[in-house]
C-alpha cells in the first residue's frame, strides 16, 4: 500500500491534535492538521484527501457539515470521528454522509492506527481498482465502486420483502415468520450481494431502515405468529430504529429483532444500553446466525437473548455428525437453563429435523417446511 496518503485532521483541542498529527506522520502518512471546521472546509478546497481524522463536536460549523463538504468532493472517502460518549442521533447523522468509522476517546493510539489503517485500505483498493480499469481501456465492471452507489440507490427502491414460517413442530403450528429482504435490481440479484454493496460503500444502515420500513409498511403483523427481523449492528447507531413513529415500532410488541453474530458487537457505543431500549419498547431479540460469526458466547452472554438461530452450518447433516450432535446438544441444554428458544434454520432433510427433535430443539425453519414467499405462506408438516 502506498505511503503517501493524505490525512486532514480536525481537532480543536491543540495536544489532541498535535498527537494525531505526529501518529498519522509516523505512520508515513501526509497530514494536515487543522482546528474548526472553516479551515477545513478551506482546506478541502485543495488537492484532495484519503482520509479525514474529525472530532466529533466541532467548533462552528460542526462537523457534519465538514463531511457534507467532503462528499461534495468524493463519496468514498472515509471519515473517522472521535468521539466522547456519543449521542445516537448525531452519529446517526454523520453515518448517512458516507464511509464513516468511530473512534472513542481517551484515544487509543493503537485502536486509533488499526480504524484508520483499514479504511486507507479500503480507499486505497477502490482507487487501484478504478485505475487498473481506466489502463485496460475498459468500461467499469458490474462491482466497479464508480457506478455502485447508483445501482446500490436503484436496489433499495426496488426492495421488497419475502417471509419464511418458523415452525413449531410439537404443536405442528406456525410460531412465527422470519422477513427477507429482496430486489428487483438486476444488478444486485440476492441479498449477499445487496449487503455487500452496502459494506463497500458503507451504506449498511440505510438497508436497515429500508427493511425495517418494508416490514412496518408492508409486511406487518403475521395472523397469530411473531414477525423476525434482520437488523445489522450499525443498526443499532441509527435513531430511527428507536423513534416512536416509525412504522416498525407499532407492532413491536410483535417483533423479535434478529441481530446478525457474523457483524462485531463491541464496535456499537453502549450496544447494552441500546438493546434495553429496544426492550424498553417491546421488541424481543434473537442471536441470528450463532455459529458463524466473530463473538460467539461473548455476544450470547451481552445480549441475554429470548432466541438463539443456529447456523445452517451446524445444522447441515447433523444426523451424520457425531460432533455436531453434541455441541448443538450442550447449546439447547445451556440455552434450556437460561429459558431461550433455539431456532434450527436452513432444516433440509427430514433426517436433519428429526437428529434435532432428538436433542430436544422444537423450533425449526427450512425448505423442508416452505420456501421464502410473499407473506404469510404456508408450511408444510
Amino acid at each position: 500500500m502506498p505511503t503517501a496518503e493524505r490525512v486532514l485532521i480536525i481537532e480543536d483541542d491543540e495536544s489532541l491534535r498535535d498527537l494525531l498529527e505526529r501518529t498519522m506522520v509516523a505512520e508515513g502518512h501526509e497530514a494536515c492538521a487543522v482546528a474548526d471546521s472553516e479551515q477545513a472546509i478551506r482546506a478541502l478546497a485543495g488537492p484532495g484527501f484519503d482520509l479525514v481524522l474529525s472530532d466529533f463536536d466541532l467548533p462552528g460549523k460542526g462537523s457534519t457539515e465538514v463531511l457534507q463538504a467532503v462528499r461534495a468532493r468524493a463519496r468514498d472517502v472515509p471519515v473517522v470521528l472521535i468521539t466522547e460518549q456519543p449521542q445516537t442521533d448525531g452519529l446517526a447523522a454523520a453515518a448517512g454522509q458516507g464511509p464513516t468509522h468511530y473512534v472513542t476517546k481517551p484515544v487509543d493510539l493503537t485502536r486509533l492506527r488499526d480504524v484508520t489503517g483499514r479504511a486507507l485500505r479500503t480507499r486505497w483498493f477502490a482507487k487501484a481498482r478504478r485505475r487498473l480499469v481506466e489502463l485496460a481501456g475498459d468500461e467499469a465492471p458490474a462491482g466497479d465502486v464508480a457506478s455502485l452507489g447508483d445501482r446500490f440507490d436503484s436496489a433499495l427502491e426496488k426492495a421488497y420483502m419475502l417471509c419464511q414460517p418458523i415452525v413449531r413442530w410439537s404443536t405442528k403450528s406456525t410460531f412465527a415468520y422470519e422477513a427477507l429482504v429482496r430486489s428487483k435490481e438486476p444488478t444486485i440479484p440476492h441479498p449477499g450481494a445487496l449487503f455487500d454493496a452496502g459494506d463497500r460503500l458503507d451504506r449498511v444502515m440505510e438497508i436497515g431502515r429500508r427493511v425495517r420500513h418494508l416490514c412496518g409498511e408492508s409486511v406487518g403483523k403475521p395472523p397469530d405468529a411473531l414477525l423476525f427481523v434482520n437488523i445489522h449492528t450499525k443498526d443499532l447507531m441509527d435513531h430511527v430504529i428507536f423513534s416512536p413513529d416509525a412504522p416498525l415500532t407499532r407492532i413491536a410488541k410483535d417483533v423479535v429483532i434478529e441481530i446478525t453474530e457474523r457483524a462485531r458487537l463491541e464496535d456499537v457505543p453502549d450496544a447494552g444500553e441500546r438493546i434495553a431500549r429496544l426492550r424498553g419498547m417491546g421488541y424481543r431479540i434473537a442471536i441470528d446466525d450463532l455459529g458463524a460469526g466473530y463473538a460467539g458466547l461473548t455476544s450470547f452472554a451481552s445480549l441475554e437473548p429470548d432466541f438463539m438461530k443456529l447456523d445452517r452450518a451446524l445444522v447441515q447433516d447433523i444426523h451424520q455428525s457425531n460432533t455436531k450432535s453434541k455441541l448443538v446438544g450442550a447449546m439447547l441444554n445451556a440455552c434450556r437453563d437460561l429459558g431461550v428458544e433455539v431456532v434450527g434454520e436452513g432444516i433440509e432433510l427430514q433426517e436433519e429435523r428429526d437428529a434435532m427433535i432428538a436433542l430436544g430443539c422444537d423450533l425449526f425453519q427450512g425448505f423442508l417446511f416452505a420456501r421464502p414467499g410473499p407473506p404469510f405462506p404456508t408450511p408444510q408438516f
